[in-house]
């Protein structure tokens, strides 16, 4: 085969492994119902589609990544495919890069190993698939440290390109701030090292590096008032940094001191970190002062706790080597495994290509200047994890530069045979390859596998799935007896699956060890009578919950489907209309439940309009194609009815029956 055919042909696998991991996921639950970080991403890029104002909690991550996803939303809707397909056209993108870095490097031969391996390492096709900046933010630095190689070769006027794409890198995520300094010292030896003048190329250089984050702030300040372009940075270097820490594990310490005060989901640290660095200073703090808070507390204890620091640092470096996949909102490995066999028999780990890469940068060979690029970019990238906390996916951009590296390796090995300098390969990728692979500091051992858990069963029970939901919680339950959140959780879960009794116990438990979650308990123990068949009793409860938390939006909608099932649909109407103007989280079963209202109230019309907008926004939901007929039946279009019925029978097997709709 032509040498020519070889990229295209590596490009044709690596579509064809996306695709298959694509199929696969469709049968996850977390596929339709992103989670934490995927949840923060969605939802704001769901806002800048529609235009919408957002929250101070918005400056906690920098804005490009939900700006761009919120264009694509626009265009395209808000499906579950969007952000996957698009993330999945730069994964191949960057596997061209990939090649393209290689063979400038080191030559064609590289340049194809390293695409080859780009095929043998299964993350990059998980976080393409993964509501979160990772894609993006690989797919930029890959592109400007090609663009950064032009310079090498003479292209000055690349520069102001190079910088404006690590910029927005940048303003994608803020650890890319620390290639900066790297980045500039590198253009200024470049420069002179073709004898071309420094200035031409560090001046472009500096403002395409500048523009992207400034312009980020500069939004910032128009619409929230702060001149900032994230607040997470102070956060993330205090759990990283702190008498608790375990380099880790993502967790705001105090954290569940405040998790009763709000339905958000608590693992987004966002709202933990302003919430208590206010308990702690006792007075209401910007976004900005909340993360100055939080740095100085961790710079503090850095400087007062060296010894202790430095072992932590070393325990960093250890996460850092190994070839275990560090969790942080879900197990990676796993996840492939179950939904993707075959992917995972089909990977490399990032031990084998870190070792490899390493001991592949210790050899001659290649441009001077392309390797001395390789190793401030590697440098930057792992100082930031070590000052901060070493996961998979803050790992993740590091890995195709260890690539390159690696493929360097294995080039000379083929070529130079016993002529290879295997004292590399024995004295320096040995010894990393037995500390990928050895179990030091329990690193196949989340440090927050109760949370793990919690969240799996959240999106299973979103889906429907009672059964694994309930699994996934009593497995939460197990490692943390201490969490009334998980009881809370769990209770409705048995309470959707008819189990009325049970969930009453777990929910009265659920209060006990925690008074403060009321609100949720009575509304909980609410949902519990209802599908007990027991309205007037859930009605009791969730007027408890509304009292004890008036502004609950769900809540109102909940006590609406109450209202609903006595026949009260004037009140229920109401209701579902005050649980819409206050921002119900969960907006469509809402609009469904409106929609039967006014069916049983004689507004036809309208109940058809409304109850056909949720079915074209969700497609893919069957409680709307439920709703869709019996509203229709009761407007006298039994063409209609029919067709929703068949479109719920397609989504699941079969006829939709009473217990389909929302109450």
């Amino acid at each position: 085969m032509s040498s020519r055919w070889i990229l295209p042909l590596l490009l044709l696998i690596g579509l064809a492994m996306r695709l298959y991991y694509l199929h696969g996921i469709e049968a996850s639950p977390e596929f339709r119902v992103p989670l934490v970080d995927n949840r923060w991403y969605h939802d704001r890029a769901l806002a800048w589609s529609e235009g919408r104002a957002g929250s101070e909690l918005d400056l906690f991550r920098a804005p490009f990544y939900p700006f761009l996803l919120g264009q694509l939303y626009r265009v395209f809707g808000s499906g579950p495919y969007v952000a996957r397909i698009f993330q999945m056209l730069l994964g191949l993108a960057a596997i061209l890069l990939v090649h393209r870095i290689g063979n400038r490097a080191y030559g064609p031969p590289v340049g194809l190993v390293a695409a080859a391996f780009s095929l043998l390492y299964n993350p990059f096709i998980y976080y393409e698939n993964e509501t979160l900046t990772t894609s993006l933010l690989l797919f930029l630095l890959l592109l400007g440290f090609f663009l950064l190689l032009g310079l090498q070769e003479g292209k000055r006027f690349w520069a102001l390109a190079a910088g404006a794409v690590l910029g927005l890198a940048a303003a994608t995520y803020p650890t890319a701030l620390a290639l900066y300094p790297f980045v500039l010292l590198w253009s200024v030896w470049c420069a002179r090292s073709r004898a071309m003048r420094t200035l031409p190329v560090l001046a472009p250089l500096a403002i395409g590096l500048a523009l992207p984050p400034l312009a980020a702030a500069a939004w910032n300040t128009r619409t929230h008032g702060a001149f900032v372009l994230a607040t997470q940075g102070g956060v993330n270097l205090y759990i990283g940094n702190n008498p608790n820490a375990d380099g880790r594990t993502a967790i705001v310490p105090d954290w569940r001191d405040i998790a009763y005060e709000t339905k958000e989901y608590e693992d987004n640290v966002s709202l933990a970190a302003i919430r208590v660095a206010e308990r702690e200073t006792g007075r209401r703090l910007s976004p900005g002062e909340a993360d100055r808070f939080w740095r100085e507390r961790a710079l503090e204890w850095i400087a007062s706790r060296p010894a202790d620091a430095l072992r932590l640092f070393g325990r960093k470096i250890v996460y850092l080597a190994s070839d275990e996949e560090i969790p942080n909102n879900r197990f990676l490995t796993p996840h492939i495994e179950e939904y993707a066999p075959l992917l995972r028999r089909l990977s490399l780990g990032a031990g084998f290509f870190i070792a490899f890469g390493i001991a592949g940068l210790l050899l001659s060979g290649g441009r001077a200047g392309a390797r001395s690029l390789l190793a401030l970019f590697l440098l930057a990238q792992a100082a930031v994890l070590v000052l901060f906390f070493v996961c998979a996916r803050f790992r993740l951009p590091m890995m195709p530069f260890f690539l390159v590296l690696a493929a360097h390796l294995v080039v000379r090995l083929a070529r130079e045979g016993r002529r290879f300098p295997i004292r590399v390969v024995l004295f320096v990728a040995v010894p990393l390859l037995l500390v990928a692979h050895s179990n030091a500091f329990d690193v196949n051992v989340p440090g927050d596998l109760a949370s793990l858990y919690f969240s799996r069963g959240h999106a299973f029970a979103e889906v429907g799935r009672l059964d694994r939901a309930e699994e996934m919680y009593r497995e939460a339950l197990a490692l943390d007896p201490s969490d009334p959140r998980v009881l809370i959780n769990l209770g409705a879960v048995l309470a959707r699956a008819g189990r009325a009794d049970e969930a009453e116990r777990v929910l009265l438990t659920a209060l006990d060890r925690d008074p403060r979650y009321a609100p949720f308990v009575w509304n909980n123990l609410a949902l519990a009578r209802l599908v007990a068949g027991d309205p007037e009793g859930a009605l009791r409860f969730f007027e408890r919950s509304i009292e004890a938390a008036p502004g609950d939006a769900d809540v109102h909608a909940n006590a609406a489907n109450a209202l609903l099932a006595l026949g009260r649909h004037e009140e229920a109407l109401a209701r579902y209309d005050e649980a819409l103007g206050r921002g119900t989280a969960r907006a469509l079963p809402t609009r469904l439940g409106r929609a039967l209202a006014l069916s049983a109230l004689g507004r036809g019309k309208e109940a058809l309009a409304e109850t056909e907008s949720v079915a074209a926004a969700a497609p893919g939901v069957p409680e709307a194609w439920a709703v869709l007929a019996e509203v229709a039946a009761a407007t006298g279009e039994p063409e209609r009815a029919e067709e929703a019925r068949a479109r719920f029978q397609a989504l699941t097997g079969r006829r939709p029956g009473p217990a389909d709709l929302p109450f």
